[in-house]
């Protein structure tokens, strides 16, 4: 996306010496606009490219080209690859479809959505096998992802959290239900050995009841008990 806002701002820019920082919110000078318009011509050179060989040359001189701006990965042009695979495999030119998945994949190492779009290209094609080996590695690009793989353990620690407050929690309903009686009688006799057996019986229900007047009550009540 960053690379889709510079490269639209570039020509707004050409005018002037250095771009406006107002409205680009990146401030470019004439080696940085020149070497973006570099970028865009080479993207449409790919984009007519017939061969692999071919291909992968311009792919190569795109990546030389970005690194002279510090740049490793190209994910905007990925996405175009990836549709410009989609467009040629409805078209029924899978081999095309594939080196212009190979050439997303470069632009932007790793990314989930090659391999699921070309899962989608081996459904076209009727590999099926490839198809699903193709999603599995897509699914393992997600996983694989720093932030994707912290917010999934992240979530699993928390359902794991979860899933061991309702379970102690049930089993202290279960205990309850089948002992709560016992235990109450005892608490009412407890008091009732220094309070009449009226204030001795409230006394026990606010002793057993008294976490739900408590923030997130329902919690505090099974550890209570």
């Amino acid at each position: 996306m960053a690379l889709a806002l510079l490269l639209a701002a570039a020509p707004a820019a050409a005018s002037t010496g250095v771009s406006s920082p107002q409205i680009t919110g990146i401030e470019m000078t004439n080696p940085v606009r020149r070497t973006l318009k570099q970028i865009e011509e080479q993207w449409l050179q790919w984009i007519v490219q017939t061969s692999s060989k071919d291909s992968e040359r311009v792919v190569d001189d795109l990546l030389a080209t970005a690194r002279q701006l510090g740049m490793r990965r190209l994910p905007d042009l990925s996405v175009g690859a990836i549709a410009r695979a989609h467009q040629v495999a409805r078209q029924g030119d899978f081999v095309r479809a594939h080196w212009a998945l190979e050439a997303a994949d470069r632009l932007d190492p790793g990314r989930p959505a090659v391999a699921f779009a070309e899962a989608y290209v081996d459904r076209q094609q009727g590999n099926y096998l490839g198809a699903v080996g193709a999603t599995l590695r897509g699914f393992v690009r997600i996983f694989g992802a720093p932030l994707e793989r912290y917010l999934w353990l992240h979530d699993l620690l928390v359902w794991s959290l979860c899933l061991l407050l309702i379970t102690g929690a049930l089993f202290i309903a279960v205990q309850m239900v089948s002992k709560g009686g016992v235990l109450f009688e005892d608490l009412v006799a407890m008091f009732a050995r220094r309070l009449p057996r009226g204030v001795a019986t409230v006394a026990t229900v606010l002793v057993l009841l008294f976490p739900l007047a408590l923030p997130s009550g329902l919690l505090w009540l099974p550890l209570s008990w």
